[in-house]
């Protein structure tokens, strides 16, 4: 006895191979695998990996991998279906970020963060000179607001 087993998935057919006991997988007229199923779930498995989009890696800069808010530098894997970005750190770290919280890693957005670096290192050094400043001040205390009686 034979049996007729075919079915459908993503464009490709999965079809029962009674000679050689298992599932064969088609594109168009061609065998698209080479070796056999042995269950349709393992064929849309398969179809499933043949079928997901492929992403060329990016190399990016990205802020707030781990604890803090830092840019540091990393890879773009690939889209999410919410339209964030898969990243993954130099470290290993993996998250879905924001696009707007990355960057590529280029020549030029390098310098950039150069040039903000100096800018915030002039900035830090004049709150530290205002903190100088402010702390030479006479401030107004209690005891100045105490009426002086006279006898």
């Amino acid at each position: 006895m034979s049996i007729k087993m075919e079915a459908e998935y993503k464009g490709y057919r999965i079809k029962w191979e009674d000679y050689g006991k298992g599932f064969e997988i088609y594109l168009d007229t061609e065998k698209a695998k080479k070796n056999r199923c042995q269950t349709v779930e393992e064929c849309e498995k398969w179809i499933d990996g043949e079928t997901k989009k492929k992403f060329q890696r990016v190399k990016i800069i990205a802020r707030g991998f781990g604890y803090n808010d830092a840019w540091q530098a990393g890879e773009a894997t690939s889209l999410a279906d919410d339209g964030y970005v898969w990243i993954v750190s130099k470290k290993g770290d993996r998250k879905k970020a924001n696009p707007k919280q990355i960057v590529l890693d280029t020549p030029e957005n390098r310098g950039l963060f150069d040039i903000i670096k100096e800018k915030r290192d002039i900035t830090a050094s004049l709150r530290k000179e205002e903190e100088e400043l402010f702390s030479k001040m006479t401030y107004l205390t209690s005891d100045m607001m105490v009426e002086q009686v006279i006898d």
